[in-house]
Parts: C-alpha cells; structure tokens; sequence
C-alpha cells in the first residue's frame, strides 16, 4: 500500500497477450508447479503457489517488436532450473 494510493493492496494479476495461450500457460504451470484453466476464447490462466496468477490472453496479431516484459523466476538450483525452461515447449 502507497501513501499515494492507499485504495491498491497489492499485485496479484499479470496478464500477457500471446498468440497461443494455452500452449504458453502449459509452459508455466508445468514450470511453476500449477493447473491451467482455458476458457472459451482460449484464453488461459495459470494457477499456481503464490499469490501471483498468470493469465495469457489469446490474440490474432503477431509479435512484431521486441518484448518489453520479462518473468524472473526464483530457483534454488539456477542449472537445473535453466534445463527445465529449455526442456518446455515454450
């Protein structure tokens, strides 16, 4: 809570536009130990430990410049943790 905005709590949400949401949400559920719910639209959202949810939304348009976000996940063994990024499909 900020003095400025004393109404916020917290983060809880971050929602990313992709291309293909669920495969992406798979990705990081498998990554980060969660479920994956995909609604109608094809829209996904992980849930996983923590207080923090993924959602991926689903988008026609490509990529077309370079992403300005980054997710930094914390590891308790960075080698093993970078072959199980490399190993997923994303």
């Amino acid at each position: 809570m900020s003095e400025k905005a004393p109404a916020v709590v917290g983060f809880c949400l971050l929602c990313i536009d992709c291309r293909d949401a669920p495969r992406l949400a798979q990705f990081w559920a498998d990554l980060l130990g969660g479920s994956v719910e995909v609604d109608a639209d094809s829209d996904a959202v992980v849930r996983a430990p923590g207080p923090i949810r993924l959602d991926f939304l689903q988008v026609p348009e490509v990529k077309s410049i370079k992403n300005r976000l980054h997710i930094d996940v914390a590891a308790s063994d960075v080698e093993d943790a970078l072959l199980a990024m490399e190993d997923g499909d994303g």
